[in-house]
């Protein structure tokens, strides 16, 4: 850690890697330092505000003129994913928010001060990894759906139902989901067994 600046409304945490000289990639030579560039990313709060790692990342460049690497940047997945705007930490838990917590984009984007599109490169980056894993999900036989009312809240009794999803052969819950119910121009939809997720 090189430094921190507290910068209303924003924490800035400034960054770089502790690492050996390293060799060229292709050739083996080891490297010359070219220059540092400043990757600005997107953090979990700290201390109730917005934060921001600013990494000063080194670019390295081969000294053999017959090599063809030319420069390099240096990576560290362990801080941010490569082409990402977003710490590797902060991309696993807007990943969890937005899927298992099911909070929209833009609530993550607004408590993290920043805009949409950075909130959701992140979750597509991390989710498509979780849902094209092979063990997500083992061989179901029968699938068990299950429609509850919840809880009746507020001075109105507002009912919200829960939604399970359920692996009749292990007896194994796969899914839930709590909603508030629907009312519709017919009366109200999301009735108990009418299986709506």
């Amino acid at each position: 850690m090189l430094g921190v600046d507290d910068i209303r409304p924003m924490l800035e945490i400034h960054v770089e890697c502790r690492t050996v000289r390293p060799g060229c990639p292709e050739c083996g030579v080891r490297a010359h330092l070219k220059d540092q560039r400043v990757v600005t990313l997107v953090d979990l709060p700290c201390f109730g505000k917005c934060t921001r790692l600013i990494w000063h990342k080194r670019r390295w460049r081969c000294p053999d003129a017959d090599c063809t690497n030319g420069s390099w940047t240096e990576e560290d997945d362990r801080i941010a994913a490569s082409r990402l705007a977003m710490t590797d930490r902060a991309g696993r838990w807007i990943t969890e928010q937005v899927g298992r917590c099911a909070r929209s984009v833009n609530e993550v984007a607004k408590e993290l001060g920043c805009d949409w599109h950075t909130v959701n490169d992140a979750v597509v980056a991390y989710g498509e990894a979780l849902v094209d894993h092979s063990d997500r999900f083992s061989v179901v036989e029968a699938l068990g759906l299950d429609e509850v009312l919840m809880v009746r809240r507020g001075p109105w009794h507002r009912q919200e139902f829960s939604t399970q999803l359920v692996d009749v052969g292990r007896g194994q819950l796969a899914r839930r989901r709590a909603r508030p119910i629907q009312h519709g121009a017919h009366g109200v939809a999301g009735e108990q067994g009418e299986g709506v997720v």
